[in-house]
């Protein structure tokens, strides 16, 4: 069985891993300046571990008028969802009824086929009566 690299003493072990002099860590602390980039046209800035959008004036204005578009979109959807769900709850009532219908026909032409035929049946035995 293969050990584990995780294993003690392994290859990945603490006890392995060098020692950082202290001058160079003493420079790595020095460095607090946040680090910046641009992605995309978008100035980002680490800060405390997390990136950060970093926005200027025409951002927030550009971001607000996006939001108030995407507000006013998302009213009109929701008003156009209740008018398509009111409609849709009147086309369903529309064929519960018009099933009912079909099956009070069904069973009226059902009833007026077995009269025709029980009628039927009494011509034939006073036919046969005579």
């Amino acid at each position: 069985m293969a050990s584990s690299p995780w294993a003690k003493n392994g290859p990945f072990s603490a006890s392995k891993v060098p020692a950082v002099p202290e001058d160079k860590l003493k420079s790595l602390s020095a460095v607090t300046a946040p680090i910046k980039m641009v992605i995309a046209g978008r100035k980002m800035v680490m800060r405390d571990g997390a990136w950060d959008v970093e926005s200027s004036a025409a951002d927030a204005a550009a971001f607000a008028s996006a939001s108030a578009m995407a507000e006013e979109e998302s009213a009109s959807l929701r008003a156009q969802n209740e008018e398509l769900q009111s409609e849709n709850d009147e086309l369903r009532e529309r064929v519960n009824f018009l099933e009912y219908k079909l099956s009070l026909l069904t069973d009226m032409m059902t009833v007026t086929k077995l009269n025709l035929e029980t009628e039927q049946k009494q011509r034939q035995g006073r036919k046969g009566r005579r």
